[in-house]
C-alpha cells in the first residue's frame, strides 16, 4: 500500500510549477500581440547643428606678440553651414572681456567638421583666460553650445 501522506505535497509542487509556467507563458503571449508604446519623435528643421569645441590657446612660438587658439567647428546637421563667423575673446579673472576678434571661417559641410586656427595680436598677463564661440551663420541655424546652455 503507497504512503497517502507523500502524495499530497508533490501535487501541490506540480500545482505550483504549472502557475508558474502558465504565468510565463501568459506574459510572452501578453508581450508578443500587445499594443507597442507609441513614442513621440522631434524632428529638428532641415538647418545646420553647429557647436565650436574649443581645443586651446597659448603665445605662438614663432612670434610672442601673438595668442594662437585652436578649434573644431562641428556641424551635426544634413545641411552645409555658410559663411561661419567665429569669436575668439580673451577675459580677465573677473570674466571682463579685455580683447577679442571676429573670423570668418567659410563654410562647413553637413555632418562634418573642421580644425581650425586663429591669433590676436596682442602681449597678455598669465592669469587671463581665452575662449572661441560661434558667432554667426548664413540663414537659420541651431547653436548647439547655447541649446546645451539652457539646460
Amino acid at each position: 500500500m503507497k504512503n497517502k501522506k507523500g502524495l499530497i505535497p508533490s501535487f501541490i509542487g506540480l500545482m505550483i510549477i504549472g502557475v508558474v509556467i502558465g504565468i510565463l507563458l501568459g506574459g510572452a503571449i501578453i508581450q508578443r500581440y500587445a499594443e507597442p508604446e507609441i513614442k513621440e519623435v522631434f524632428i529638428e528643421n532641415n538647418q545646420p547643428m553647429l557647436l565650436v569645441d574649443f581645443d586651446s590657446w597659448g603665445e605662438n612660438i614663432e612670434d610672442s606678440s601673438e595668442l594662437v587658439f585652436s578649434y573644431f567647428i562641428i556641424n551635426f546637421g544634413n545641411t552645409e553651414a555658410k559663411n561661419i563667423k567665429i569669436r575668439c575673446e580673451i577675459t580677465d579673472i573677473n570674466d571682463n572681456i579685455i580683447k577679442k576678434d571676429f573670423f570668418n571661417i567659410g563654410n562647413i559641410a553637413s555632418n562634418s567638421y573642421e580644425w581650425q586656427t586663429s591669433s590676436i595680436k596682442g602681449k597678455f598677463q598669465d592669469n587671463y583666460m581665452g575662449m572661441c564661440y560661434l558667432d554667426s551663420a548664413d540663414g537659420d541655424y541651431i547653436n548647439l553650445f547655447e541649446r546645451l546652455d539652457e539646460e
